[in-house]
């Protein structure tokens, strides 16, 4: 260490000279290089987080996004409930239908009608059914993940590999022996000879939103006069439980293509219902033509003209989903996803309401479960063409 005032100052005066010289270059190399480590720890992170993700999942092909369509449509169903204009009062009240099981509650008709626990019973009831929707909905929503952690505990490839058509399966000897790129080999020979125990309760549960959804439509279709376009709309959410316990790991191969076609056909009738609606062959609701002129601020002639083409549209895509023709099944598929997703967005967009609150406690339930109507024909794109 210097000592003299003299040699401190020259020793403070010269410290620049000990630094290591660096380029312009060499601090942009330097940083590529940091960049580049991080990419690649980004790239492992993703590698090993996918197995765990729900979408990951499973030995149908896009089965999750199916059963995350059929949670929405159960939640949907559910929080309509809540503003207690359910359809099953309709049905509840008709002397024709409810004298089928009057008898079992009061001795005549009079006696039932006027009777305040047989009101309280069927509000008890209505909650009933509400509850089991919001419950079946959320189980929809989690079953993917679910059997992705029970097919991973039994030793089965996940959808990342499935879906490369390159799986490599490791023999006896050791070596690997590529399976076959076919579609339904993989499948197969990746198939659960004893499915497990959360398999099994997804497809009762399956089963029975399926019931629970017969029993719905049925009711809206009384309350609907027994409009035969309000009936088509609706077998799509029919369908929908009952193609997803038809579709699960450990059922036949064999159903898999009719349980497809089985979606396909009621994906068609709800857009023909849409269109007779659209069409006025059915009588057009009320709403159809507010949420037009509110949306596009138009007026109602031109409302009406803008239906009769959307209407005419409806028809020609459920008709196109079933052409040989790929682009125009595409197309198809293309249009139902794109206006499916408007025609939910428009009910808490385009009907009148005091707020936005209001407009979404009123109208979010049924753009939640009318999301279904895009979603269906997301997944039948995904399952042709991906």
């Amino acid at each position: 260490m210097p000592k003299t005032p003299q040699e401190r100052k020259k020793w403070v005066t010269k410290p620049s000279s000990l630094l290591p010289e660096t380029s312009v270059k060499d601090v942009f190399k330097r940083g590529k290089e940091v960049i580049e480590e991080w990419r690649r720890q980004w790239r492992l992170h993703r590698k090993l987080s996918a197995k765990s993700k729900p979408l990951e999942f499973c030995l149908r092909p896009h089965l999750a996004l199916l059963l995350y369509t059929l949670g929405v449509s159960l939640l949907g169903r559910g929080l309509t409930h809540l503003s207690g204009e359910s359809p099953y009062w309709s049905l509840w009240w008709d002397e024709e239908l409810a004298s089928l099981f009057t008898w079992l509650i009061s001795d005549s008709w009079y006696d039932y009608s006027t009777d305040p626990r047989v009101e309280s019973m069927l509000m008890t009831l209505q909650n009933f059914l509400m509850w089991s929707y919001l419950v079946l909905g959320v189980v929809a929503l989690y079953a993917p993940r679910r059997l992705s952690q029970s097919l991973r505990s039994h030793g089965h490839a996940s959808s990342l590999e499935l879906q490369s058509r390159a799986l490599n399966r490791k023999t006896k000897e050791g070596k690997k022996v590529p399976l076959p790129s076919t579609e339904s080999s993989i499948t197969e020979s990746q198939r659960l000879a004893e499915p497990p125990r959360s398999a099994k309760l997804f497809s009762r549960i399956c089963w029975l939103a399926t019931a629970l959804q017969v029993f719905y439509t049925f009711s809206l279709w009384s309350a609907c006069n027994y409009r035969w376009a309000t009936l088509s709309e609706h077998t799509l959410h029919i369908a929908l439980p009952l193609t997803c316990a038809l579709m699960l790991p450990y059922t036949p191969q064999e159903w898999e293509m009719p349980a497809e076609r089985i979606l396909r056909a009621t994906l068609s009738l709800c857009f023909i219902g849409h269109g007779l609606y659209a069409l006025n062959i059915s009588p057009t609701p009320q709403e159809f033509l507010v949420m037009t002129m509110n949306i596009m601020k138009v007026s109602e002639s031109s409302a009406h003209y803008f239906l009769y083409t959307v209407g005419l549209l409806d028809l020609i895509a459920a008709l196109f989903i079933w052409l040989p023709v790929r682009e125009l099944r595409r197309s198809a598929l293309y249009y139902m996803i794109i206006w499916g997703s408007l025609t939910a967005l428009a009910r808490p967009m385009g009907l009148p309401a005091p707020s936005l609150l209001d407009r979404m406690i009123t109208w979010g339930p049924e753009a939640t479960w009318r999301l279904s109507h895009a979603l269906t024909p997301l997944w039948l794109w995904f399952r042709t063409y991906r």
